[in-house]
């Protein structure tokens, strides 16, 4: 399969958009900044008014830890929602074969909508074995989220890598995300649904089969990956959502055409057996080019079209703000034009896809979540000028010197609420999965272990309404 794709940009955007937390000094227009590179050094007098901008949390009454329950190992021989039971708003599946409509080659595709020639105009020319001639399924419950009143205004949900951590179960029923992620063994996810039915869950299983790429047509590709899962996905109807491959990076072009029309082909595909996928799933500064974004975006129109949803990871270091450009100035990510909003190279990075791509192609409703978020020293050595280190539980004794919290848990709760100030400003973007519960005694992720946190994050959750 062949991907052409042509982009022109014309013309300049306005507005002026003013921010409030750690936006470090541009470099000059025209500059590119590297994932990666450390930012220009922050004086210690403006990070302390950064964070009086956000002011910790309260205090609890009590911090003595509630009698939690041990978790249950939830199947669905238990006492739960059978998956009759649980709700499907989806439509029955086309009867078209998903994989396989049949469009000549180098057909052009029209835009869905057509575009203001002040901004940039976008031609794609490419085959799309995703073709339909029926209405596109929504990829959200009716009226979410208003329908589901218990829900946080928040934007902030969890990623729980298992479900050890009874804490993780206290959140949800109390604090009621509004979106929360699962890795491999996700039976526990119809407690979720239980407890909190407005939650919107992602889960992602099944590996990745690189050896596929540039070898196995990825339409077929796409076939076989789905009927590979199809049981565990229909074992488990209490997840919403399927991602594939975590944090598939492709780092040359012909790798991600591949992967385009893989992920293009299993977003409709999952439909059409009564499923919905999330495509991309990019790990942290990914894709590393705005025209490398570009040649994704045929797997976007095939997400929007057939109810899916676009995910990818944001981290960043020490705070989750640290390093952005501010509004109508270039040079957070190579090649990438200046955006009417504040973006950055690891967090808000999700706006230079919507800004500069998604809005003007008439698709810029396509839902979004951050399905991997938090602090990662690893990926911005030296941010704002600060020495990091690797995950959240390594920075609070600088953060409670800083004032943003007066222990490690609020505080780093206080910078996620920042973050989430951002995100709750982009109705596209359905949530963000901080990183990680069930993380307690991992020799690899022992850092980002949000046991110690997740009382003062359900507390933040409960208070947004």
């Amino acid at each position: 399969m062949v991907i052409g794709l042509a982009v022109i940009l014309t013309g300049v955007a306005s507005g002026i958009w003013l921010t409030r937390f750690f936006v470090a000094d541009a470099p000059p227009a025209g500059t590119l900044v590297p994932t990666g590179t450390p930012r220009p050094a922050r004086t210690a007098a403006a990070l302390l008014t950064s964070a009086s901008a956000t002011a910790p949390l309260p205090r609890p009454a009590s911090t003595e830890a509630l009698p939690y329950p041990p978790p249950p190992l939830p199947t669905l021989d238990l006492a739960y929602p059978a998956p009759a039971q649980l709700f499907n708003p989806y439509p029955p599946p086309p009867t078209q074969d998903p994989f396989r409509v049949a469009i000549p080659a180098e057909t052009d595709v029209p835009l869905a909508v057509p575009l203001p020639t002040h901004l940039p105009i976008i031609r794609l020319v490419a085959y799309l074995p995703f073709v339909y001639n029926w209405k596109p399924a929504s990829a959200l419950p009716p009226n979410w989220p208003q329908a589901y009143p218990d829900l946080t205004a928040s934007k902030l949900g969890v990623l729980a890598l298992n479900n050890s951590d009874p804490g993780f179960f206290d959140l949800v029923r109390h604090g009621h995300p509004r979106v929360v992620k699962g890795i491999d063994d996700v039976s526990w996810m119809n407690v979720v649904k239980q407890d909190s039915p407005g939650t919107l869950t992602l889960g992602i299983v099944g590996g990745k089969q690189e050896d596929w790429v540039g070898t196995l047509d990825p339409a077929e590709a796409a076939k076989q990956y789905i009927a590979a899962n199809l049981d565990t996905y229909r074992l488990n109807p209490g997840v919403d959502f399927w991602a594939a491959w975590n944090e598939f990076n492709p780092d040359t072009p012909e790798k991600m055409d591949w992967y385009t029309q893989f992920e293009a082909a299993r977003a409709c595909g999952m439909q059409a057996v009564g499923l919905r996928a999330a495509v991309g799933e990019f790990g942290v500064g990914w894709p590393s080019t705005y025209a490398d974004m570009g040649r994704f975006l045929p797997a976007l129109q095939a997400a929007h079209q057939c109810g899916g949803i676009f995910t990818l990871h944001e981290y960043d270091a020490p705070t989750m703000l640290c390093g952005l450009s501010p509004a109508n100035k270039p040079g957070g990510i190579p090649g990438a034009p200046a955006l009417p909003v504040m973006a950055g190279s690891l967090t808000l990075r999700y706006r230079y896809w919507y800004e500069g791509y998604l809005k003007p192609m008439g698709i810029g409703d396509l839902p979004l979540v951050i399905s991997e978020a938090g602090i990662d020293g690893v990926v911005n050595p030296g941010g704002c000028g600060f020495e990091t280190r690797d995950g959240w539980k390594e920075h609070q004794a600088w953060w409670v010197d800083q004032g943003f919290g007066f222990d490690g848990p609020h505080a780093y709760v206080s910078i996620l609420a920042a973050y989430d100030a951002q995100l709750r400003q982009d109705d596209y973007v359905l949530g963000a999965t901080i990183f990680a519960a069930g993380a307690t005694g991992s020799s690899m992720w022992a850092g980002f272990d949000l046991r110690d946190a997740l009382g003062a994050l359900s507390d933040y959750l409960s208070q947004q309404k």
